[in-house]
């Protein structure tokens, strides 16, 4: 199961790489998956997260993925979306 979530944040991260239409959106709903992701991987260890929990992520973060697959190819695209992302990944809680 824990690789089932290092397994979502990777798919999360890669997407560094990919895009959607508004950087900033994309950014933010990257960086909400991570740290879903992230709590899912606490939850798994405590008890407060199931499996069904992180294939639901897994699900997502391949939707997310499938979605960006192949946008942003501008490396100042790619830098802004990896600032943006940073700075609201700082907020995870």
């Amino acid at each position: 199961m824990k690789k089932t979530v290092l397994w979502v944040g990777a798919i999360a991260l890669s997407t560094l790489f990919s895009a959607c239409d508004s950087v900033e959106r994309d950014a933010q709903h990257v960086a909400d998956l991570t740290c879903k992701a992230q709590k899912a991987a606490v939850g798994l260890v405590t008890g407060e997260a199931s499996a069904d929990d992180v294939r639901k992520l897994r699900d997502e973060a391949k939707k997310i993925k499938a979605d960006m697959e192949g946008k942003y190819s501008d490396p100042e695209d790619r830098k802004k979306f990896a600032k943006l992302l940073l700075e609201k990944m700082a907020d995870c809680e």
